[in-house]
């Protein structure tokens, strides 16, 4: 059980950060700024969720899982 925890925080962290690194790919690609502040808001929101959702499981205790929120 312990390794399927691990393989999911894996995996979703992983996707987070290539949600950040799309994100910024916009911000530096996009013409205008608020095309750049869109693409930016949108992949860094979902990123932190993810990173967020894959730290959880990792999180020891309850206290701990809601300072993470």
């Amino acid at each position: 059980m312990n390794a399927a925890l691990d393989l999911f925080t894996i995996v979703a962290v992983t996707a987070g950060a290539v949600f950040f690194l799309a994100g910024v790919v916009g911000l530096l690609r996009f013409p205008d700024t608020l095309t750049r502040l869109h693409a930016l808001t949108k992949a860094d929101n979902v990123g932190l969720g993810l990173i967020v959702i894959g730290l959880l499981p990792q999180s020891g205790s309850l206290f701990a899982a809601l300072k993470l929120t």
